[in-house]
């Protein structure tokens, strides 16, 4: 009996090995495009909603949203990049020391801890795309690679027509935004 066992085991290997090339020879290369695209895509420390963008012909414009950061890390969001625009920065809303607000730059960008949401909104904080390169028509998506602790993260928003939260700036914080509409 003991022979019979190892004649099954020469036979076993042979059959596992065949198997085993065969799986190899059926993968296409689209399916593992395919899977790393998927793997990519998967990876991005965070999660979105209502992305969206105020339409504008030129000047400057905000972009708004729900931005949860899905890592197991902080995450820090401190500009970005466009298309669209010569400069994406993260603004904030400050009082004004006279009862109103005004938007301004903010430097060290806004932490999300791992878990939890920022709310991009009109009249509050919100991401700033200053001297626009092209207009921003409604219906429109466009991307903005936000600069982040973890790398570039790319964001789509889509443009809507918005006449609310005209902007007003902190003084000192208009070298930036001369010659600008808005």
């Amino acid at each position: 009996m003991h022979f019979k066992k190892l004649a099954l085991i020469p036979a076993a290997v042979v059959t596992g090995a065949a198997l085993t090339l065969t799986g190899c020879g059926s993968a296409q290369p689209s399916d593992s495009a395919s899977a790393g695209a998927q793997e990519e895509a998967n990876s991005s420390p965070v999660e979105t909603e209502d992305m969206w963008i105020k339409a504008a012909k030129d000047g400057m414009t905000g972009a708004f949203g729900t931005v949860t950061n899905t890592s197991g890390e902080d995450l820090t969001l401190t500009g970005g990049k466009s298309d669209h625009a010569e400069i994406v920065e993260m603004h904030e809303t400050v009082s004004d020391g006279a009862g109103g607000m005004q938007m301004k730059h903010k430097e060290d960008g806004f932490t999300i801890k791992p878990g939890e949401s920022k709310t991009f909104e009109p009249g509050g904080d919100h991401i700033m795309l200053m001297k626009m390169t092209q207009a921003i028509e409604p219906g429109e998506k466009i991307t903005i690679t936000v600069s982040s602790s973890q790398g570039d993260i790319p964001l789509e928003f889509t443009a809507k027509e918005f006449t609310g939260a005209q902007e007003n700036y902190a003084p000192g914080d208009h070298s930036k935004h001369e010659g600008h509409n808005g």
